[in-house]
């Protein structure tokens, strides 16, 4: 049984990291950054929305408390045709630690309780890995191993998508279990065993699918 979730933790955001960034200096990953989110216009930051989220927006005036609890409880129920492929969270409980948590955050990242903390977030991979050329037809091939688990069409079956990632995002988040930052022996030791070349044609692959 997983450990409790506090309203307002920390830990609380963890199923949130891989796609979304919180905090002074969040910028666009997967998704874009979720600071002063609670009561925002919906599809009101500098990011591509699908048009269903739009449509969304069309319908509420911004997201309160229960339109997200409904869109974190299952994203695709609430808005088909959306690209955030997860599953979603499906203890009530959790969900409201998530909304609290994103309400400690106002619209410039700074955490309202005044205290200067960084909420959890990748680290920066080295500038080479970024700037390494990569290969698609490489990264095809190598991407035979990785939709093994990861579904080819982008859906989410208990395991992230990684279908359509942006390639500064695939990288940050490949790099992050090399060094152990994200816990998972699984996608540490692949990530462990990819040289940078290998890495950037992966990124480059699943970045234009």
């Amino acid at each position: 049984m997983p450990p409790l979730v506090y309203a307002g933790d920390a830990a609380s955001f963890a199923p949130c990291i891989s796609c979304h960034q919180i905090g002074v200096g969040a910028q666009n990953l997967v998704g874009p950054p979720l600071n002063s989110i609670v009561n925002a216009p919906i599809a009101g930051q500098d990011y591509q929305y699908t048009p269903a989220l739009l449509s969304l927006a069309s319908r509420h005036n911004g997201w309160n408390d229960e339109l997200l609890d409904a869109f974190l409880a299952k994203p695709t129920q609430l808005v088909p045709g959306t690209t955030m492929i997860f599953a979603g969270v499906a203890d009530a409980d959790e969900r409201n630690a998530i909304i609290a948590y994103l309400k400690q955050f106002d619209q410039n990242g700074n955490h309202t309780s005044g205290n200067s903390y960084q909420p959890p977030r990748d680290p920066v991979p080295p500038q080479a890995i970024i700037e390494q050329s990569g290969d698609i037809a490489y990264g095809e091939y190598l991407a035979s191993e990785c939709v093994t688990c990861h579904q080819s069409d982008g859906t989410d079956r208990g395991i992230p998508a990684i279908i359509g990632w942006p390639r500064k995002a695939f990288i940050s988040a490949m790099y992050a279990y090399r060094v152990k930052a994200r816990e998972n022996s699984v996608m540490q030791q692949i990530s462990g065993a990819l040289g940078d070349e290998e890495l950037a044609s992966l990124a480059d692959y699943f970045a234009q699918q």
